[in-house]
């Protein structure tokens, strides 16, 4: 971060307080987009807010129990911003790591329906969440099938114990079908 930034948080707290300070710092860190630190400002504010270390000392379960519930939401509020950041700014890899974390995965599954992949992209990081963490299985097999072939495919549906519904098993296997019925066809 730029050493003006901190002077200029500095004259905020001195002038301003605690509050306007935090708000300052996660309203740089937005424009920055330097969305991981503005994690944990917010997670900072509202621990200020709720009135214990705004710096974590100890685990989140050493706070005192009438805290508990509000700094769990916070942390949920937090990562959705943070992640809801990411996707905007299609850095998708970056953004579940926020969604995995809160447990929420239909930002990541709409995003991931909706991504138009560029010639050439490394789609390895997305075929991984969507595929191999189940968030989007049967898009995360099309892209197999698409970019890595029928062998690489066939060996991601038989060789895994994959954390996926019976519907998506049997939607890979269908387009596995597909995809082997329309490769024989072009080689005759």
């Amino acid at each position: 971060m730029d050493p003006a930034v901190f002077d200029e948080l500095e004259h905020t707290l001195a002038a301003e307080g605690p509050e306007a300070a935090v708000r300052r710092l996660c309203d740089r860190l937005r424009e920055q987009k330097d969305y991981h630190a503005l994690f944990y400002a917010l997670l900072m504010q509202k621990r200020h807010e709720l009135g214990v270390s705004p710096v974590p000392t100890g685990p989140s379960k050493d706070l005192p129990p009438a805290v508990h519930a509000p700094y769990e939401e916070a942390i949920r509020q937090a990562g959705r911003l943070v992640g809801g950041l990411y996707l905007q700014d299609g850095q998708m890899s970056q953004a579940w790591a926020y969604y995995r974390m809160i447990g929420e995965t239909e930002p990541m599954k709409a995003a991931l329906e909706a991504h138009q992949p560029a010639e050439g992209e490394d789609l390895q990081p997305l075929v991984q969440i969507a595929f191999y963490e189940g968030v989007h299985p049967r898009k995360g097999f099309d892209w197999i099938i698409e970019r890595f072939g029928i062998c690489s495919a066939i060996t991601n549906i038989g060789g895994q114990d994959l954390p996926h519904s019976t519907e998506d098993r049997q939607y890979c296997l269908r387009r596995l079908v597909r995809a082997l019925h329309t490769d024989r066809k072009s080689v005759v």
